[in-house]
């Protein structure tokens, strides 16, 4: 079996946009070319790196609406 996306969701207040450790901890322990990350948020709309690998954070209503 093989995993081709990770998805993880995390909804805050708008006004935050700093990322616990809590929800990246998901994605710490893979390598780059496993899977691909995703981290679906309320609104927030960014990149970041958690290890070896690079979270796509992406809001929840854009996922559904353009990978559905």
């Amino acid at each position: 079996m093989h995993i081709a996306k990770r998805i993880q969701v995390w909804f805050e207040d708008s006004s935050c946009t700093h990322i616990p450790e809590r929800e990246l901890a998901a994605f710490t322990d893979l390598d780059a070319n496993s899977s691909d990350c995703l981290l679906l948020t309320n609104d927030l709309e960014m990149q970041t790196s958690t290890g070896a690998v690079t979270v796509q954070c992406i809001p929840i209503i854009k996922y559904l609406l353009f990978n559905a």
